[in-house]
Formats: structure tokens, C-alpha cells, sequence
């Protein structure tokens, strides 16, 4: 074999390697990514902005802050989005700006009337919001503030706590007529009959380091609220909604505004 056959083989045979290293390469990617989409996966985004209604005086001026919730399926599976709640608290409060520099936790920061009372704006009657693949929705609360408010807390914390869930227990299929989860008829109709007014997050998790409640209420894990006030879990629908709890996934976002930005 003379030496340019040779070369020829040896430069075939590297070639070889590289085009299947680099294919190996791609497809532990590729099977990497494809794990990771089978997970539940959301991008969530928060658009607020402030419209000015403008009066004949200065103080007489109406504003209006619209917040905006996308959220966009990435994953290979359906999902349900049974709470989107929306909220806002001062950032600077006139008169005593000084007591709240440093501040990295939504809930230390001060109330600001109505604003600050959370509502879930994915509630819609006698359904729950469902995403197919790279499906897209968008949900919106409006606030109208007057100018002695703006005056008084001219930057605000918009606050936006999304839960989403898998669509197995929750969800409806659409293939041979619609055909519901196992527990979806009853999670509307428990969380249909509860929200009234005021929205505040029902959900919570049960400390690591504290002893199991039940079996249905162990360290780490979610449990529904018997109330708000008492933070203490609700068993018998923990454990009726188990199987759903342990597919909740949650997205915060947080974002500051100016209400006096359109002044």
C-alpha cells in the first residue's frame, strides 16, 4: 500500500470518528433536552404599564395600571394554569422613604390599600386554563388609582405568583369529545365555590424540618389551606387533590413602576 492510498484511508478513518463523535454528541444533547421538556416548563413575563387619564387640574388626573401575564408552554406536554396571582406593594412611601432601603422580600415591603390585595386573574368560571405545547396565554388585572394615591406611593411592586400543573388530573382532552381529568370537575367546584372576592394564594408547603401532619402532609410538600389566617392544612383535600399538588410548579416575578411615568 503506498503511502498516498494510506493517507487517504487515515484521513477517511478520522473523519469517521469526528462525524461520530460529534453525532454521539449531539444526540446526548438532544436526549438531554427532550428529559427536560418532558418536564412541566413556562416562560412567564410581566409587562405592566400605566395609562394617564388626564383632568382638567393635575389632581383631578386618573391612572390606570395594566399588568400583563404571558406565559408560553416550552415543554412536550400539556399543562393547566389554575392560578395567576397578581399583587403590588410600595416601594417608596412619601414621607419615610428611609426605613425601606435594602429590601429584598416582596412581603416586608409596606401595603398600599386595594393594590396590594392579591387576585387570581387565571380564575374563569366552570374551567381552568390549559396549554397545549408552545401554546401561548395571556392574562391582565387593571387597577384605577387616583392621583393622591400616585402621590403618596409613586413606585409600586408589581408582584405575580403563576402555579402551573399537569394537564393528566386537571386537564381535558378534545379527541373523541371532551373528556375531563379524574379530579378536574372537583377541583373547579371546590376552588369555584371558595374564591370569593379576594384571592389569596391557597396553596402553601409544609416546612422541611417539622414533622409529617398526615400522611398526605409531609415535610417539602404542598398542602391546601384550611384558611389564610390560620396557614394550617386543609387534610381531607390535600389528600383528595395529592396527586395534583405534587405536580404544581411555581414562577414569581417581580417588577418595579413608576406611576408617575406617563406625568
Amino acid at each position: 500500500m503506498d503511502s498516498q492510498l494510506l493517507g487517504v484511508l487515515l484521513g477517511a478513518l478520522l473523519t469517521s470518528v469526528v462525524y461520530f463523535l460529534t453525532g454521539f454528541r449531539k444526540r446526548r444533547f438532544e436526549s438531554k433536552e427532550s428529559v427536560a421538556r418532558s418536564d412541566l416548563t413556562l416562560n412567564v413575563t410581566v409587562q405592566p404599564r400605566v395609562i394617564t387619564c388626564e383632568g382638567k387640574n393635575e389632581e383631578d388626573s386618573t391612572f390606570i395600571l395594566e399588568t400583563r401575564v404571558r406565559a408560553r408552554n416550552n415543554s412536550r406536554v400539556p399543562c393547566c394554569i389554575p392560578g395567576v396571582y397578581v399583587s403590588a406593594r410600595a416601594l417608596i412611601e412619601r414621607g419615610i422613604e428611609g426605613h425601606y432601603l435594602g429590601h429584598f422580600d416582596f412581603d416586608n415591603l409596606p401595603t398600599c390599600g386595594t393594590l396590594s390585595e392579591s387576585r387570581n386573574v387565571a380564575q374563569i368560571p366552570n374551567t381552568i386554563i390549559q396549554l397545549a405545547p408552545d401554546e401561548e396565554e395571556e392574562f391582565v388585572r387593571w387597577d384605577t388609582l387616583d392621583s393622591d394615591f400616585v402621590s403618596r406611593y409613586p413606585v409600586v411592586v408589581v408582584n405575580v405568583e403563576l402555579f402551573g400543573a399537569s394537564a393528566e388530573q386537571l386537564g381535558e382532552t378534545h379527541l373523541q369529545g371532551a373528556e375531563p381529568g379524574e379530579l378536574r370537575h372537583a377541583w373547579i367546584d371546590f376552588f369555584g365555590r371558595r374564591v370569593k372576592g379576594i384571592d389569596a394564594i391557597p396553596f402553601a408547603r409544609w416546612p422541611i424540618q417539622s414533622q409529617p401532619r398526615s400522611d398526605c402532609v409531609r415535610p417539602g410538600k404542598r398542602y391546601i389551606l384550611s384558611s389564610i389566617e390560620s396557614g394550617q392544612p386543609d387534610i381531607e383535600r390535600t389528600r383528595q387533590f395529592r396527586e395534583v399538588l405534587d405536580t404544581i410548579t411555581q414562577w414569581s416575578r417581580h417588577v418595579t413602576v413608576d406611576l408617575r411615568a406617563n406625568r
